[in-house]
């Protein structure tokens, strides 16, 4: 609700617990890690499966990590921006988009976005060169606006809206 509402960096600290190290389907209770080293008895993988959501009752994933890479767009982008004025500032908020946006200047190829991410790191690349009408097309198909708010899809199109302005905002 934090992403809806605009509160970019609260949306970022929540998402970031809930993404992180691609645990969200256990944190979420929608699936079971599956970890080389651990071993379970079949007593604790039937508590573990008890402990689970029914499907109905799960989040989609990708939306949820969209949104997550789109508010580490919106503060990352900027804090590039301020480390080529003071490089002693070294401080790195989303890990993750560094590493995408790494990888996308290394690519030889650029094809369009495949998933969700690579829109996010398009988006991203066309708002560090402040081309921000590029970074709004590059999230403009993805799959996060339709299921902000299923029962009332106006909802979607007013944060889309909202995360435009944003763009526009952080372009400057």
């Amino acid at each position: 609700s934090a992403f809806r509402l605009g509160r970019i960096v609260d949306a970022h600290n929540s998402l970031g617990d809930v993404c992180m190290h691609n645990k969200a389907r256990e944190l979420l209770a929608q699936g079971i890690s599956f970890a080389k080293n651990m071993e379970r008895t079949a007593e604790q993988e039937r508590a573990e499966r008890l402990r689970q959501l029914p499907y109905h009752m799960h989040i989609n994933l990708e939306v949820l990590e969209s949104a997550h890479h789109i508010c580490a767009m919106l503060l990352e982008v900027p804090n590039l921006a301020m480390q080529t004025i003071d490089p002693n500032n070294k401080r790195q908020i989303s890990r993750v988009l560094r590493r995408a946006l790494e990888s996308y200047d290394k690519m030889l190829f650029i094809g369009p976005p495949e998933n969700a991410k690579e829109a996010v790191v398009c988006a991203a690349k066309a708002l560090q060169k402040g081309d921000w009408t590029s970074a709004c097309s590059a999230l403009e198909e993805l799959k996060i606006w339709d299921h902000i708010d299923t029962c009332n899809p106006l909802n979607g199109k007013n944060v889309k809206e909202m995360i435009k302005e944003k763009i526009k905002t952080e372009a400057l």
